[in-house]
């Protein structure tokens, strides 16, 4: 090869995170729209899209010619052409049950169909329509007005339904569900030692904190913070957590005090309650009542409880002229 370039493929509409060539001489893809691509050695023809229940991080093929793909889920899928190592029936049906019914946010999709007017979406009676290359997407509208989203399979000749359309596009509501008498944009189900149990979570929130308050409310260990965490993360691609007032939290830190641009402390942006560490919030002394002293002429009136502390490095020559006054 004299370093000239052969040949582009647009493998995906979104991030391309592995590539491997099978024996055959097939090449194999992975990315972030949760795909393993076959795609045809000779040509930019792909020949399959097997869509994951998450991302999926890589692939590779095995010396038999099966293809095993690691997820963001933390499992490990192994496929096969060959009828004799096929997984049985129940198996494939449940994986399929997992891919459907996951939440994709409006502005992935949008990523991957183009723009999208909920307005102009068709019933699902256009699935009856063929479609025409392998990995093709379609959406549209269930019987209670959902969005779902659809890729057709080749081997197959059916469209698979691969998850339902959340979130927002354009200003209009997609596919929001219900939970404790709420609406959320996400209602993840999330494996807890064999126990599925519901995680609510909308555009805006902060992930962390949402998983705290899952454990809390679940009365799940800790240890699992990182792990929920990191999985709504995974599966809220382009959420921007929104500024909100809260308390400081010891575990994630949402609502913990956060410096000024010019240094100079700050009292909790968030409105938290008083910090140990930074003082955020913390109690701050008035003008010095008629008739009450200041401390070793300092400016700061004499507090009984802070005895004159400072909380900024403005006030530190005078916290320290106070203390050799005191002493």
């Amino acid at each position: 090869l004299g370093g000239e370039c052969l040949r582009v493929l647009q493998a995906s509409e979104t991030f391309l995170y592995s590539v491997s060539v099978l024996p055959g001489g097939e090449w194999l893809t992975c990315s972030e729209d949760r795909t393993v691509r076959v795609w045809a050695g000779g040509s930019d023809d792909c020949v399959q899209s097997i869509t994951h229940p998450a991302t999926v991080w890589d692939c590779a093929p095995l010396p038999n010619g099966d293809i095993v793909a690691g997820c963001a889920d933390g499992r490990a899928y192994l496929w096969t052409r060959a009828a004799g190592r096929a997984a049985p029936q129940a198996l494939q049906a449940g994986f399929k049950d997992e891919v459907a019914a996951v939440a994709m946010p409006a502005q992935q999709v949008e990523g991957m169909v183009g723009d999208l007017d909920v307005s102009q979406l068709a019933s699902e009676e256009a699935l009856a329509q063929p479609g025409e290359r392998e990995g093709q997407h379609k959406i549209v509208k269930d019987e209670g007005g959902t969005p779902m989203l659809y890729t057709w399979s080749m081997a197959k000749g059916t469209w698979e339904k691969i998850g339902e359309v959340t979130g927002s596009s354009g200003g209009t509501s997609l596919g929001k569900r219900m939970h404790g008498g709420k609406e959320y944009d996400y209602l993840f189900d999330i494996d807890i030692n064999g126990s599925m149990l519901k995680l609510p979570f909308n555009r805006g929130d902060d992930p962390w904190w949402a998983a705290q308050q899952f454990l809390w409310k679940n009365d799940i260990d800790q240890a699992f913070l990182d792990q929920v965490a990191n999985f709504v993360i995974t599966n809220t691609p382009g959420n921007q957590v929104s500024s909100g007032p809260r308390n400081a939290d010891p575990f994630t830190s949402g609502g913990s005090y956060r410096p000024a641009a010019n240094g100079a402390g700050s009292s909790g942006a968030n409105g938290g309650n008083a910090d140990p560490f930074t003082s955020g919030g913390a109690y701050r002394p008035g003008a010095a009542p008629e008739g009450v002293p200041s401390c070793g002429g300092s400016s700061a009136p004499q507090d009984p409880w802070m005895r004159g502390a400072y909380t900024t490095a403005q006030g530190a020559a005078a916290a320290a002229a106070a203390a050799v006054t005191s002493a």
